[in-house]
């Protein structure tokens, strides 16, 4: 093999590793990054925090695949909640479910099609559960509350 091979590949490797260990949302194979730039810049700081820690939890939920939980955690400030800063509670909350909806809907459109809740019955205990399948989602997708 030539020096330049082994010099490329050996690159190549060190920007495989680098990044590889990164698991972070700032990495650069991080899914819908784009999302934690939707707080306005006028905001107070209590509330782009609220923001991003919903917003990750969100991305880091059962709705989103294997590949959203390696790089994205359930947050959630605790002197925050345990200070009832609604200025930090109101968007960590609504950021929570509108990036986990976004995961859910950029991965449909992708056609990929997460395991959701529901789809197994989590507590089997045999043949006929005596809890029935109590996660079932049915009518997934209906709008409105009567449709559930």
């Amino acid at each position: 093999m030539s020096k330049r091979i082994i010099q490329s590949f050996f690159i190549l490797l060190i920007l495989l590793a680098s990044t590889a260990c990164n698991t972070t949302r700032h990495n650069v194979f991080a899914p819908n990054k784009k999302i934690f730039n939707m707080v306005p810049d006028d905001a107070p700081a209590d509330y782009k925090n609220g923001w991003t820690d919903g917003c990750e939890s969100g991305l880091s939920t059962g709705f989103a695949n294997d590949y959203y939980k390696s790089f994205y955690r359930f947050r959630k400030d605790i002197k925050q909640v345990e200070a009832n800063n609604v200025v930090y509670l109101r968007p960590w909350g609504a950021a929570m479910i509108y990036c986990r909806h976004y995961a859910l809907a950029t991965l449909k459109e992708a056609g990929i099609v997460p395991k959701l809740p529901g789809k197994e019955k989590p507590l089997s205990l045999g043949e006929q559960s005596l809890l029935g399948n109590g996660w079932s989602l049915k009518n997934f997708g209906a709008s409105g509350l009567s449709k559930w």
